[in-house]
C-alpha cells in the first residue's frame, strides 16, 4: 500500500516568482504540490504546509508585497500557523508573513523542503 503524498500548498501572488519552480521540486520530493492563487479564502482540503514563494524583486516588490499582505489567503495561512502547520518562506514573502503573524512560532515548526511531514 503506497502512502498517502502530503499536500503542499504553494502560494502564488501577483508577482511571485519561483511558485512553479517549487512546484517542481515538491512533486520531485513526492509531495502534491497545490497552486493557491492569493484570492482564494480557504487552503486545500488536507493541507499538510504551506510555501511562500519569492516577489520580485523589482519595481513591482511593493505591489506584491501589498498584495500579499492583504491578500484573503493570508487569513488562512495565519490561521493554519497559528495551529502549528508548517510553512516555509522565502526572505521577501516572510516580511509580509510576519507581518500577519506568522513568525510568531518555534523553527521547529517551519517547514524544511527535504523533511516533508
Amino acid at each position: 500500500m503506497t502512502p498517502e503524498r502530503p499536500k503542499i500548498a504553494v502560494v502564488t501572488f501577483l508577482g511571485s516568482l519561483d511558485d512553479h519552480d517549487a512546484t517542481w521540486a515538491l512533486a520531485a520530493l513526492d509531495a502534491e504540490a497545490l497552486l493557491v492563487w492569493h484570492a482564494e479564502t480557504e487552503l486545500p482540503q488536507g493541507t499538510s504546509a504551506v510555501v511562500l514563494p519569492a516577489v520580485s524583486p523589482t519595481a513591482t516588490t511593493c505591489a506584491a508585497g501589498a498584495i500579499a499582505r492583504f491578500a484573503p489567503i493570508m487569513d488562512a495561512v495565519t490561521e493554519f500557523a497559528a495551529a502549528g502547520g508548517s510553512y516555509s518562506a522565502s526572505a521577501t514573502a516572510s516580511r509580509f508573513s510576519a507581518r500577519r503573524g506568522c513568525s510568531r512560532r518555534p523553527d521547529s515548526q517551519r517547514l524544511s523542503l527535504f523533511h516533508l511531514p
